[in-house]
């Protein structure tokens, strides 16, 4: 978007309203939906929450069902009272950036946008434009790999593009790279639990450096995250797949960059009985190969992959004999779908624009044309020490990412809220927050049972772009290790609280 129209920040913002816990499995189904039983290929409109409330599913052989993003940009949960059967496919896939270049669709228009993420996923980094620096754009999630840089290629004194970095998501991405000297970009970081609470998508990968002409390639989109939670049997006859997506083509022999991969998503499949030799898969995608045209030579440019998503299944009795590939997945009995109660943190504010209580994880805030660039942020925690010194990550669709700290924030460890000011380049920016804080030393060694028996000193807070119900909580360990939180340990916080009112760094 150009500076003569306005700015658009998109907020990921995060405070979680869920069931709450059952005393028993149970899916809580109302059946209001009805059943689902599609007989040809059918894409289905996400509800506001994400949530349908299904008798049973049957998905046939040669069927395959797919998703279309509602606002906020929320994961898929169905909920079935019954049996559910999946002979076809139900597809969360990130989609794969276009080919850019001599190598796309003759139409300049698509060059450099980025793949689009799967449902609760987030989308890749867009393509560099030689306008804007050249510099690939972050992708998006809290895994989003970081965008193609230029590196100096040994001995001459001319910059060479280098490929997006791969989306993280149960372990970092990896990093993007150019030819010699192999300056490349950042990889995506790893984040979420095995439990998925909450249910995390996959992350985007980052875009490419650009030319001198086109555009760098945008990167592969994450794959999206579904919760299947059944009364009686699951059946997985076919696929359900949230894989992440790729990096399009870039001319060969040019000086365009390709983007890297998105990582896979989250399945989650929670049922009484749990059968079928289908496959369940959350891998992540390969980053995008550019050949580079240099003083020295023809290099390759090769774009980071993405992460591997997790897949989760809990069933009291397990009889599934499939696959999934490329991960092992987590087994265990029935348990919590939802959990409330965790600390959280939000986006209160941007300018004199109230940020919506449901962001969209798009356009939420559009600033008006001819103001200052430098903006003022609140931001409140819920559960979090007061005093606590928040920090915001500003992502703009092509460029370098920004950061800026908060004032310590005031008020109660209910209710608290900071305020931060940051730079907003002209166009569509992603703005999330964080919070790190310590934690009493009894509460900390309560915790160390989560954290394999390393003593943890605080917490990490990350909002993620799942609309107003997503929050990565990591716990912080004596040796600075990041351990993601499982449900135990979210427990354990949202009873005892936050009491220090000091800051971890």
């Amino acid at each position: 978007m150009s500076r003569e129209s306005s700015k658009a920040l998109v907020v990921a913002s995060a405070l979680l309203t869920c069931p709450p816990d059952a005393s028993a499995f149970n899916s809580a189904s109302t059946g209001t939906d009805g059943d689902f039983s599609p007989v040809t290929s059918v894409e289905v409109a996400l509800p506001p929450g994400g949530i349908f409330n299904f008798r049973s599913i049957n998905i046939p052989a040669g069927v395959t069902v797919t998703f279309r993003r509602n606002a906020a940009n929320t994961p898929v949960v169905w909920l079935v009272a019954g049996d559910a059967f999946i002979g076809g496919v139900v597809r969360l896939d990130g989609s794969t950036s276009p080919a850019t270049g001599r190598a796309g669709d003759g139409s300049l228009l698509d060059d450099g946008d980025p793949g689009t993420g799967g449902p609760g996923a987030g989308d890749g980094g867009r393509g560099g434009e030689a306008s804007s620096g050249r510099l690939g754009g972050f992708g998006l999630g809290p895994g989003g790999g970081g965008g193609g840089v230029l590196g100096q290629y040994f001995p001459f004194d001319t910059l060479g593009p280098s490929c997006g970095g791969g989306g993280g998501h149960a372990t970092v991405g990896a990093g993007g790279n150019a030819g010699p000297p192999r300056v490349g970009s950042a990889s995506g970081d790893s984040y979420g639990n095995d439990h998925g609470l909450p249910l995390l998508g996959g992350s985007g990968g980052g875009g490419g450096a650009s030319g001198e002409r086109f555009k760098g390639s945008g990167g592969g989109g994450g794959g999206g995250a579904i919760l299947i939670a059944a009364s009686g049997t699951v059946t997985i006859a076919g696929q359900v797949s949230a894989r992440g997506g790729g990096a399009g083509a870039t001319d060969d022999e040019g000086d365009v960059a390709a983007g890297g991969g998105g990582s896979g998503g989250f399945v989650r499949i929670v049922a009484t009985r749990l059968i079928g030799a289908g496959v369940i898969d959350a891998r992540g995608s390969v980053g995008g190969s550019a050949r580079l045209a240099t003083p020295q030579g023809i290099v390759v440019c090769t774009g980071g992959q993405g992460s591997h998503g997790r897949v989760r299944l809990e069933a009291e009795t397990l009889g599934f004999t499939g696959s999934t590939p490329g991960l092992t997945a987590s087994i265990a009995i029935p348990g919590t779908l939802f959990i409330d109660g965790r600390p959280a943190i939000r986006l209160v504010s941007i300018g004199d624009i109230t940020v919506p209580t449901a962001p969209t994880g798009r356009g939420d805030v559009t600033l008006p044309p001819g103001g200052s660039d430098t903006v003022s942020v609140v931001i409140e925690t819920v559960g979090v020490p007061v005093g606590t010194v928040l920090r915001l990550r500003l992502v703009p669709a092509v460029g370098p990412l920004r950061v800026a700290e908060s004032l310590p924030s005031t008020g109660t460890v209910s209710s608290a809220r900071a305020t931060a000011t940051i730079d907003v380049p002209t166009g569509q920016s992603t703005l999330t927050a964080s919070a790190t804080y310590s934690v009493p030393v009894a509460l900390g060694a309560a915790l160390s049972r989560y954290a394999g028996g390393h003593h943890v000193k605080g917490v990490s807070l990350t909002t993620t772009l799942g609309g107003a119900g997503h929050v990565n909580v990591d716990l912080i360990t004596a040796g600075g290790t990041l351990v993601p939180a499982n449900i135990a340990a979210l427990r354990l916080l949202s009873t005892t609280g936050a009491r220090s009112p000091h800051s971890a760094h």
